[in-house]
């Protein structure tokens, strides 16, 4: 009987050791650091983000807003409408256009292709909306000028143009930065002209607000103070121009542009 009482007072300590070390064990843990192997393993909310997770964290967040550019100007050649198109600047304008975006061509082929329409018929006069009105190659004859419409078809048989016209100026400045000129109706004042300049036309189409004051050029860049332009006129490349007067008078023309 005395040995079976001691038989199980052993048994009853070794499950009591047992049961205290499972107790004891994860308090243990956590009482006393972990080896240098094992706390390598658990970074500390303190230490500092890996590489990797600085990158997580950059694409969580929203992307940034593109800085604005503030100045670009390009370099392309200029192209003088003259001496053999006296009237001929806006076909004069888009071979420069064309010949930026990397194609061969003439500033003679483009006034053969242009679509014309006479100065007069009847009553009427001629609607630039419809062709190059008049004639285009000298001032001994009557004509006027072409407006953005039968450019724009022109042009889109030697590239991928792009019709900007009615859009706000800060689309144009758009097109600058990516690299692309921009063929732009303008006064040939380069600033706002008063209300006795202009003249209605009567055409067979409406009327047609028109003035003698037209002119094309190709905006080749800006900044805040000033648009940069080829003018076929007089030949200069990167003309410098009073930003806020140039786009008045870009706009009394309806913001007709063109680019690619």
């Amino acid at each position: 009987m005395k040995k079976t009482a001691y038989v199980y007072t052993i048994v009853l300590t070794v499950a009591a050791l047992l049961l205290i070390t499972i107790i004891m064990v994860p308090h243990v843990n956590a009482d006393y650091p972990m080896s240098p192997a094992e706390n390598s393993a658990v970074p500390s909310p303190d230490a500092p983000r890996s590489v990797d997770q600085n990158t997580l964290l950059i694409k969580d967040k929203a992307p940034r807003k593109p800085v604005p550019v503030e100045k670009k100007i390009m370099n392309f050649p200029v192209i003088s409408q003259m001496p053999e198109l006296a009237r001929g600047c806006e076909v004069t304008v888009l071979a420069m256009l064309i010949q930026s975006s990397g194609k061969a061509i003439d500033k003679m082929a483009l006034a053969d292709q242009i679509e014309k329409v006479p100065f007069r018929d009847g009553v009427y006069r001629g609607n630039p909306n419809k062709g190059f009105v008049g004639n285009i190659e000298t001032f001994d004859e009557s004509g006027y000028a072409v407006y953005h419409g039968p450019v724009y078809k022109l042009a889109r048989q030697y590239m991928d143009a792009v019709d900007l016209t009615g859009r706000p100026w800060s689309d144009v400045e758009k097109k600058i930065v990516e690299g692309n000129p921009v063929w732009v109706i303008v006064t040939s004042t380069f600033r706002p002209l008063p209300e006795e300049e202009w003249d209605t036309w009567q055409t067979k189409d409406g009327p047609v607000k028109i003035t003698y004051r037209e002119h094309a050029v190709l905006v080749t860049g800006f900044d805040p103070d000033s648009v940069y332009v080829n003018d076929p006129l007089d030949g200069k490349k990167n003309k410098k121009l009073d930003r806020k007067a140039f786009i008045q008078g870009w706009e009394q023309f309806g913001r007709q542009a063109i680019t690619y």
